[in-house]
């Protein structure tokens, strides 16, 4: 009964209006659901492709940067070993190390932590390198970070500098270390670094003012040379 009363209902449209608007209407019902469902659905598969493929590409370019930077790294150590080397004959210091900032970790705010870490370290013959006892060091728990960061730099006995950090300066003396001098990095703006020199004796050290000038001429050889990092 009820499709009858359907199909008489279909006639009396299409008498009323004709066939052809009947079927015009039909089309734009047509449409109508088309932009209404399917078009949302297009966009909405198109956006998350683009999506995709944007994250996609920006990882590949990251890791391919980073395996950039890892053959320059290997390309000039040999370069930054001859610094320090160079660096630690003229100082007469047992040994030599260049630290980098970088970032470690984050807090679950997401705010991150600074950390530094030893990437070269060239020690005097007999020395063992201490470089594995330096590395990824939160830099928010060590004191010498801020003076740096307003001093540029530091010499003087590990005693002295236990009244500016003395977490640092017993880890200095767990290694035997007696006397330290340590400048910062800059790249023109931004603080990327410190080089320093140690030494395992308080006798036979230059000057302050010595010392100073070796530091300065040297800080420009090794930011010279890693600056083709980014």
């Amino acid at each position: 009964m009820n499709n009858l009363s359907f199909f008489e209902k279909t006639v009396q449209v299409v008498d009323k209006y004709g066939s052809w608007k009947v079927f015009q209407a039909i089309i734009y019902l047509g449409l109508f659901l088309f932009i209404i469902f399917y078009i949302p659905a297009i966009t909405k598969a198109t956006v998350e492709r683009v999506t995709t493929e944007s994250i996609n590409s920006a990882d590949k370019d990251k890791e391919t940067k980073h395996l950039e930077n890892l053959e320059l790294r290997k390309e000039m150590q040999p370069q930054i070993y001859a610094i320090l080397g160079t660096f630690l004959e003229k100082t007469r210091a047992d040994r030599a190390f260049i630290v980098e900032l970088h970032n470690g970790s984050n807090n679950l705010n997401g705010v991150p932590f600074l950390h530094g870490s030893v990437t070269y370290d060239k020690s005097r013959e007999g020395l063992e390198p201490i470089d594995e006892d330096y590395q990824n060091l939160s830099l928010s728990r060590f004191s010498m970070s801020t003076y740096l960061h307003a001093n540029y730099n530091y010499i003087g006995s590990v005693e002295k500098l236990s009244t500016i950090d003395k977490k640092l300066s017993a880890k200095l003396v767990s290694n035997d270390v007696k006397y330290l001098a340590v400048m910062t990095l800059h790249n023109g703006t931004n603080e990327w670094g410190w080089f320093g020199l140690l030494y395992n004796r308080e006798t036979d050290i230059p000057s302050e003012k010595d010392i100073l000038n070796e530091m300065m001429v040297t800080s420009q050889s090794i930011t010279k040379t890693l600056s083709t990092i980014k």
